[in-house]
């Protein structure tokens, strides 16, 4: 909306077409079609009523913001040589950055991922390669991890001869790589009090694990929680290096999500950083939603130990701003702010931020 190119999808007659500035024109071919511009979820949509395509056509849209600006990530992009993917991985990262992602980690299930965008790519997205697992024991997520040429698969863990923790030690390499577990490996790991390995980060996949994971906060496990999509604050859009964006995923500064964003402060203080003193004062918390029309949100809320739920709202409307609400807490060991549509919490759209500490982790 302010006149600068960005990145975006075209779907016209239902497929998807990335689009870079300076790319030429799409060969979408000849006849009538409609459909829509996306450029992920920072922005509304803008649809293109049904129009005739003969010879070139120019179109011009311009985009709605309906998200503050922060970088968005998305931490389990498959790529060659996964068994599913064939594609090079600049056509895999060019549709990721036409959805809005300027940071990716691109695995491959029980190998290692190849993460090579090309020169248009890269200036807007910066890549690690990172590899999963697909076994019994869940499916963790490690980078960054060079591939070798001498070793099976390409130097992935064999999970086959491993069991869940020790799985994640292969992974991490003893801290040498991050890691992200998933819901399915914690229950396989069994307490958290004797991982040998902690994992950096967990992937949710619906707000249906929110349980899980403010389990493992109330084991004092600061983990962050990294979606489908990841919000991190604390990085320049897009990103110049790694460094400032695997800070603000280590030390919490993120909203999994499946596109939503959430902001919360307490003292002015958000997700990442720790809020101590002022035992049995007051403190100011502010809660902000934000989401593009397309997603279907009912509720937001604020949660804390035990899964107890300290505060909840109902949310009405489809417009970008769906609410802000100042309110006051006492003494608290942690909150998280979660916002969800309560007709589908397996499969609907959902935000969930990384806790604010009262104590420490």
């Amino acid at each position: 909306e302010d006149g600068e190119p960005i990145p975006a999808t075209l779907t016209w007659n239902d497929k998807a077409w990335a689009f870079l500035p300076g790319d030429s024109a799409l060969p979408v071919g000849p006849g009538a079609g409609s459909g829509f511009v996306d450029a992920g979820p920072a922005y509304e949509r803008e649809t293109i009523d049904e129009l005739q395509v003969e010879g070139e056509i120019s179109i011009t849209v311009q985009l709605a913001r309906a998200v503050s600006p922060s970088l968005l990530a998305k931490t389990d992009v498959v790529v060659s040589p996964d068994r599913t993917e064939r594609r090079s991985s600049d056509t895999i990262l060019r549709e990721a950055t036409a959805t809005g992602v300027g940071f990716a980690i691109a695995i491959a299930d029980d190998e290692i991922g190849v993460a090579s965008p090309g020169d248009s790519t890269k200036k807007w997205i910066r890549a690690q390669t990172g590899s999963r697992s697909d076994g019994e024991h869940g499916h963790p997520i490690a980078w960054p991890w060079s591939s070798s040429t001498s070793r099976p698969a390409h130097g992935a863990a064999p999970w086959m001869d491993l069991d869940a923790q020790s799985l994640l030690a292969v992974m991490n390499k003893n801290g040498g790589r991050w890691s992200a577990i998933d819901v399915p490996w914690a229950t396989a790991a069994g307490n958290p009090a004797g991982w040998v390995v902690q994992p950096e980060a967990i992937q949710l996949n619906s707000f249906a694990e929110l349980g899980a994971y403010l389990a493992l906060l109330d084991a004092w496990q600061p983990i962050t929680p990294l979606g489908p999509l990841t919000w991190i604050d604390g990085s320049h859009i897009p990103p110049q290096n790694d460094g400032d964006t695997m800070r603000g995923l280590l030390t919490g500064q993120t909203t999994a999500t499946t596109g939503p964003r959430l902001l919360l402060t307490v003292d002015g203080m958000g997700p990442g950083e720790p809020i101590e003193g002022k035992t049995g004062l007051l403190r100011e918390l502010v809660l902000t939603v934000e989401a593009a029309p397309r997603f279907e949100l009912t509720h937001a809320g604020l949660f804390g130990p035990g899964g107890e739920i300290v505060m909840i709202w109902a949310l009405d409307g489809k417009g970008s701003h769906r609410l802000t609400r100042r309110t006051q807490v006492g003494s608290f060991d942690y909150i998280v702010a979660a916002t969800w549509d309560d007709s589908q919490p397996e499969t609907g759209d959902w935000a969930i931020t990384a806790p604010i500490w009262g104590g420490r982790p």
